[in-house]
Parts: structure tokens; sequence; C-alpha cells
């Protein structure tokens, strides 16, 4: 084995080990910050829905008025797991159909917003499954299973619940 194979395989064991430490402190992390995530997300969906659907449907608006503010106020340890990693702003973009209710120019926050939200976030992270570990932390640049967890909340939302982000 050359050195050239030697680093190969020492940066791939680092690469896992890190993917491995990363993902049980994210388990760790969400079980100390989970709920304070979830308030922070409502309350930044609240004061974007008092400003109009203006905001919610515009990409950039609702980027610059939910998406940013509410990854500037997580909790440090969580930022470190990685906007990419934790595909944070795909995640958003996906939830307004399940946070936000819209009527004609009236935008409020889906009644249920909190537990929707706690159900999409808690999906990116890992979980203990009957003695076996499983995460849902992507290998960089994969997917979550976010979208689960949107589709779950969709099979519960009212047809009133429905954004049209365009």
């Amino acid at each position: 084995m050359g050195l050239l194979d030697k680093l190969k395989s020492a940066a791939s064991q680092a690469k896992e080990a890190s993917s491995s430490l990363v993902a049980s402190s994210a388990g760790a992390l969400w079980a100390q910050y989970g709920d304070s995530i979830c308030e922070m997300v409502v309350t930044y969906a609240n004061q974007a829905a008092a400003k109009g659907s203006a905001v919610i449907a515009d990409d950039a608006k609702y980027r610059a008025n939910v998406i940013d503010p509410t990854w500037e106020m997580l909790p440090i340890p969580v930022r470190l797991v990685g906007r990419e990693r934790l595909q944070w702003d795909s995640l958003f973009y996906a939830a307004r159909s399940t946070v936000f209710v819209i009527e004609g120019d009236r935008v409020s926050v889906h009644p249920d917003a909190k537990h929707r939200m706690s159900r999409m976030l808690s999906g990116m992270l890992p979980t203990e499954q009957s003695g076996a570990r499983k995460t849902g932390l992507p290998a960089e640049g994969g997917n979550t299973p976010c979208v689960d967890a949107l589709a779950e909340c969709d099979e519960t939302a009212e047809p009133s619940d429905a954004v049209d982000s365009r």
C-alpha cells in the first residue's frame, strides 16, 4: 500500500468518524434545543404572516423574513452542524404549505404549526429505532427524510392550508 492509498484510507476513516459524531451529537442537540427551535420558527412565521401574502409567496422575501433570521437565532452548536447539511433552506421553502394559511390577502400561521415544524425538523436528526441507529442527516449533498414528514403534515392539512409559492 502506497503513501497515497494510506492517506486516502485515513481521510475516509476520518470522514466516517466525523459523520458519526455529528449524527450522535445532533440527536442530543435536538433533545436539548428542539422545542426552542420550533418556538423560534413560529415566532418568525407570525412576523412574516403579519406582513402579508407577498412576503410568504416571494422566495427572496420569505428567505429574508423567515429562513435567514431563524437560522441566525439558532444556538451555535446547532448551526455548527451546517446549514447545507441540514438542508435548512429547502426545508423552509417546502414547509410553507404546512405552516401558513392564506385566505386572499390575509395570512395566518396554522394553529398546529409548532407541532408540524417539530415533526419536520426532528425528521432531519438521528432517532433510535428498535436498537438500530437511524440518522436523518444526509451525507454531504444527500437528501433528508423531511419530505416524508412534509407528506405526513400534508395528509392532515385542510385544502385551505395550501400556499401557492409561485
